[in-house]
C-alpha cells in the first residue's frame, strides 16, 4: 500500500454543515476509489498567508492509504 497525505482548504463561506458535506463526500471519494483514511486533523479556520479568492480557509489534514495495481 502505498502512503498519501491530502490537504484542503475550503471556502471561507461555507457554513459548518457545508464543511462537513464537503469532508464527508471527499472521505466516499477516497474510499470508492478503494482507499482508506487512517488520519484525519481539523486545522479549523486561520488567516491564510496570501488571499486566494478571500482571506480565511478551513484546514483539513487527512492521511489515507491507496493500493493501486
Amino acid at each position: 500500500m502505498r502512503y498519501y497525505e491530502t490537504m484542503m482548504i475550503l471556502k471561507s463561506s461555507l457554513d459548518h454543515e457545508g464543511t462537513e458535506g464537503v469532508i464527508t463526500n471527499f472521505k466516499g471519494l477516497i474510499q470508492k476509489l478503494g482507499g482508506k483514511v487512517i488520519d484525519e486533523e481539523r486545522w479549523g479556520r486561520r488567516k491564510l498567508a496570501y488571499p486566494i479568492l478571500s482571506s480565511f480557509g478551513f484546514s483539513l489534514q487527512s492521511d489515507s492509504l491507496q493500493n493501486f495495481s
